[in-house]
C-alpha cells in the first residue's frame, strides 16, 4: 500500500531528541499505514547512527532509514530524504521538534479537499518567537498574492510529491544560510493552491534537549547571511511580475532580516566590531537591493529606525535603540467573573516609556512620534500613517508547556487619547470549550496575553490586576464541567491572570469551606460550603470522600461517601451522611472524632483535600492520593 504522507528527518547529533522526534510520528492519529517516516542519517557521531538502524529495524513496516557522509547542513538529507519518499505528500520535520498527534491526520484532510500544493500547519513553540497571528483562521486555495504566507518560511510544511518534482524544487547544498527561506519562496511563486491550517496545532518547535544548540539561536556571520537572503531577492524578482506584490515581500525580508537586526536588544548586545560590520553588509545590501519606495510605506516606528539606518548613524541607532528597549505594554484587567460557562474578561493596557505613559505629538491634525525619541529624525519620518494600518493587536491564550497560542475571540479597539497616549481596551468572552479551534483546552496552565503591534513594533504582556497595590485581588471561581475544570488564578509573584485547566496545580476540593449544616434524619446529608465553584444548573461532577479516625491519612480510610457535587447552588452534597459505624453529622455538621477528605473529580485524578469543619478546607491538610 502506498503510503499517502512521507515524513522526512535529517538526523545529525540529535541525542535523545531522536526518540521524541520519532515518537510524535508512530504516535499519530492517521491511520499507520498511510504515513512512513524517512530517517537521512547526515554522518552523526554522537551514537545515533546505530539508533537510526535500530529504529528502523524495529518499525520496517513504517520506517526507512540511510546514512550518508557528513553534508554539514540539513539541506542534503532533506534532498535525499525526498528523494527517497513515496508517499503523495512530503512533510519536513527536524530531528529536535515534533509533530503533534493529529497534525498528519488534518493536513492530509486539508490537501486533498482543497486540492493543495503546500499546507501551512498550525504551530508552537517553547522556546522562540512565533508569527501566531498568521493563524486567524484556516484558509485553502490561496496563492502569494492574496495571502501574507512570506511570513511562515520555515519548511516544516506538508508538500505535494509531484508539485515538488514538476518543479524542480530542492533545497540548495552549497550555503549553510536561509536555505529553507529560498526553498519557501520558490514554492510560494510557484504554488497555484496554498492551505493554512488554523483550527489544529500541528508542529512543535522544541527547545532542544541535552548538548548542543537550536540552529536559529546561533550567531550568524553577516557576510554570508546577507549572500544568503541576496539569493532570496533574486527569487523574488525572478518570479513575481506584480510591482505591488514585489513591493509587499521586499517589505517583509527589509524589516524582519534586515532592520530588526539591527534594533532594541539585538543591537545594543552586539560586540562594536561585530555591530559595525554588521551595520555595514546589511546597509550595503539594502542600498543595492531594497526599492527606495519601500521606506515610505513602513509604519513610523521602523521609518524612524530606517532613516537612521539608511543614513548610517549607528550612533543614532544605538540612542533609538535605548528608547525602544524602554518602550513596553502595562496590560491589565478587571476581576474575572463567568457568565454561562464563558469567562468574561475585560482588559486594558497602555503603551509606556519607561515609568510615564509614552505619548504621541500632534502635527497638523495628525499625530507623530515624539521628537525626544529620535532628535535627528525629521517629522516627516515619524508621522503616522493610518491607525488602521499601524499594527494588530490580539488577546491570547499561551500554553505554558508548549507555548501554543490560541486567540480569545476579543473584541479591541486601540486609540489615542487627547493627550497623544496610546490605549488599547479589550472585552473577551472565552469559552474554554471552544477556544482551541472550536474545541477546549488541554490540560495544564493558560497564560492571558495581550499582545499589541502598533508602529511596527510588537509588545506583549500577561494581564495584571486593575486595582491598587494594596488591595489584593478576588480570587476567581472555578468553572466544574462532565469534561473537566477551569480556574481562573492569579499568579503569586507577578499577580497576573492564568487560567488552570484541570486541576493542573490548584485541587478544587481546597475551595470546599466549613460544613454549613446537615439535612434529613438518621442518614442525613452533609453539606458543605463552596461559593466558588461554579457550573451548568443541576449538574453532577464526579467527585469523592473519604473519612478517617482524626490524625489519620486519607489512604486509611475505610468509610467512603458517595458525592454529588452540584457547583451552581454553591454547595458540596455529601450523601447519604457518613452514616455507618456512629459517624453521623449533627445538626450543625460537626464529626467529633472523624476528619473529612474531598477529592473533585474522577477517582485518582487529584490530591484528597482535608476539609476543616471550623474553618476552611486547606491543601496543606492533604495526603496523598487515596
Amino acid at each position: 500500500m502506498q503510503p499517502d504522507v512521507s515524513v522526512v528527518v535529517p538526523v545529525f547529533n540529535p541525542g535523545p531528541n531522536l526518540d521524541y522526534c520519532v515518537g510524535s510520528v508512530l504516535g499519530q492519529t492517521l491511520d499507520p499505514r498511510r504515513h512512513e517516516l524517512i530517517l537521512v542519517d547526515d554522518g552523526s557521531t554522537d551514537g545515533s547512527a546505530p539508533r537510526v538502524d535500530q529504529i528502523a529495524a524495529a518499525h520496517p513496516d513504517r520506517i526507512r532509514a540511510t546514512h550518508i557522509p557528513s553534508s554539514g547542513w540539513a539541506s542534503r538529507p532533506r534532498n535525499v530524504g525526498i528523494e527517497m519518499a513515496r508517499g503523495r505528500y512530503v512533510q519536513l520535520l527536524d530531528n529536535d521538534d515534533t509533530l503533534a498527534p493529529d497534525a498528519l491526520r488534518r493536513e492530509l484532510e486539508v490537501a486533498d479537499s482543497s486540492d493543495a500544493d503546500i499546507v501551512i500547519g498550525r504551530f508552537a513553540s517553547n522556546f522562540r518567537g512565533l508569527n501566531h497571528w498568521l493563524f486567524r483562521e484556516t484558509v485553502t486555495g490561496r496563492t502569494l498574492a492574496d495571502f501574507p504566507m512570506e511570513y511562515s518560511l520555515t519548511p516544516h510544511k506538508l508538500f505535494r510529491r509531484e508539485f515538488l518534482d514538476q518543479n524542480a524544487l530542492r533545497f540548495v547544498e552549497d550555503i549553510r544560510n536561509l536555505e529553507d527561506q529560498i526553498f519557501c519562496m520558490q514554492a510560494y511563486v510557484k504554488a497555484r493552491s496554498v492551505a493554512l491550517v488554523a483550527d489544529t496545532l500541528c508542529y512543535h518547535y522544541e527547545q532542544r534537549r541535552g548538548p548542543g544548540r537550536n540552529a536559529g539561536t546561533r550567531r550568524l556571520d553577516a557576510a554570508a547571511y546577507y549572500a544568503a537572503l541576496e539569493r532570496v531577492f533574486d527569487v523574488i524578482d525572478s518570479g513575481v511580475e506584480d510591482p505591488t506584490l514585489r513591493l509587499r515581500l521586499y517589505l517583509r525580508f527589509y524589516r524582519d532580516e534586515m532592520l530588526r537586526r539591527l534594533r532594541e536588544d539585538n543591537l545594543l548586545r552586539y560586540p562594536v566590531p561585530y555591530r559595525d560590520r554588521m551595520q555595514a553588509t546589511i546597509l550595503d545590501l539594502a542600498r543595492r537591493r531594497i526599492p527606495a519606495e519601500l521606506h515610505p510605506t513602513l509604519p513610523a516606528l521602523l521609518r524612524t529606525q530606517s532613516r537612521l539606518f539608511l543614513d548610517d548613524d549607528i550612533e543614532g541607532m544605538v540612542e533609538y535603540s535605548k528608547q525602544l528597549v524602554a518602550l513596553t505594554l502595562d496590560a491589565r484587567c478587571e476581576d474575572p467573573v463567568w457568565e454561562q460557562g464563558r469567562l468574561s474578561v475585560r482588559a486594558h493596557g497602555r503603551l509606556m516609556l519607561r515609568d510615564q505613559p509614552f505619548r504621541l505629538e500632534q502635527h497638523d491634525g495628525g499625530w507623530a512620534l515624539p521628537e525626544a525619541i529620535a532628535p535627528s529624525v525629521r517629522l516627516e519620518d515619524r508621522r503616522l500613517l493610518d491607525l488602521n494600518d499601524e499594527g494588530y493587536t490580539e488577546l491570547s491564550l499561551v500554553a505554558r508547556s508548549d507555548g501554543a497560542s490560541w486567540s480569545a475571540g476579543a473584541d479591541i479597539a486601540v486609540t489615542i487619547d487627547a493627550d497623544g497616549s496610546v490605549r488599547v481596551d479589550a472585552i473577551a468572552e472565552i469559552d474554554p470549550d471552544r477556544v482551541v479551534g472550536g474545541g477546549r483546552l488541554g490540560p495544564g496552565l493558560w497564560d492571558l496575553k495581550l499582545r499589541v503591534q502598533f508602529a511596527g513594533l510588537t509588545r506583549t504582556a500577561m494581564l495584571g490586576i486593575d486595582r491598587p497595590a494594596d488591595s489584593p485581588p478576588g480570587e476567581p471561581s472555578a468553572w466544574l464541567t462532565s469534561q473537566g475544570s477551569v480556574e481562573p488564578y492569579w499568579t503569586n509573584k507577578t499577580v497576573r491572570l492564568s487560567l488552570d485547566v484541570d486541576q493542573w496545580m490548584h485541587p478544587l476540593a481546597a475551595k470546599v469551606g466549613r460544613p454549613l449544616h446537615a439535612r434529613g434524619g438518621r442518614g442525613r446529608s452533609l453539606l458543605l460550603d463552596a461559593p466558588r465553584l461554579q457550573g451548568p444548573q443541576g449538574h453532577v461532577v464526579p467527585a469523592e470522600c473519604i473519612l478517617t479516625a482524626a490524625g489519620k491519612n486519607p489512604a486509611d480510610g475505610r468509610r467512603r461517601a458517595k458525592v454529588s457535587v452540584s457547583p451552581s447552588g454553591g454547595v458540596v452534597e455529601v450523601e447519604p451522611a457518613h452514616g455507618r459505624h456512629g459517624a453521623h453529622p449533627d445538626r450543625n455538621g460537626n464529626l467529633p472524632g472523624w476528619t473529612t477528605w474531598l477529592r473533585i473529580g474522577a477517582p485518582g485524578t487529584g490530591p484528597m483535600i482535608e476539609v476543616d469543619p471550623s474553618n476552611e478546607a486547606t491543601a496543606a491538610g492533604s495526603g496523598p492520593p487515596a
